[in-house]
């Protein structure tokens, strides 16, 4: 089912802009269950299952692997621009089961090290997205990151 819901929804989206418009994934606290959980000593399960959802949205055998290990990814979008969509779920301050105390959790830091490096070598411009910002909430007005 969460398959086809992405499905529909990735068809509403190029039907409403083209069939080649890029559509960068961000992994969200309301795509794993339940909610914001994500363990990660073993994300395989969920991670899997995600990823399989997005098999209409991921371009490259890249972009699979990285979003498979770790929920994230790099795409280039255009001739000098890139967009790195990090795990953000991972830094929630509402994130199951409480892992806070993991400096860098499933290698994303290091990994978009590597990213922001190859894109300066390339003198190529980054845009960095995620679904849970690093800010207050406007709900409840308390911080979302640890």
């Amino acid at each position: 089912k969460p398959k086809a819901i992405v499905h529909n929804i990735t068809d509403l989206i190029r039907s409403a802009w083209g069939k080649n418009i890029s559509i960068v994934p961000s992994l969200g606290n309301n795509d794993v269950t339940p909610d914001y959980f994500l363990d990660i000593q073993h994300p395989t399960e969920i991670l899997e299952m995600v990823t399989q959802g997005l098999e209409d949205v991921l371009e490259t055998e890249t972009e699979w692997s990285t979003f498979r290990l770790g929920g994230y990814l790099a795409r280039n979008v255009a001739d000098h621009m890139t967009v790195l969509s990090l795990n953000t779920l991972l830094y929630a301050t509402a994130h199951s089961p409480d892992q806070s105390h993991v400096s860098d959790p499933l290698d994303q830091f290091a990994w978009l090290q590597k990213q922001l490096a190859v894109a300066q070598t390339a003198n190529r411009k980054v845009y960095i997205a995620g679904h849970i910002p690093p800010a207050l909430g406007s709900y409840r007005h308390s911080q979302l990151w640890h």
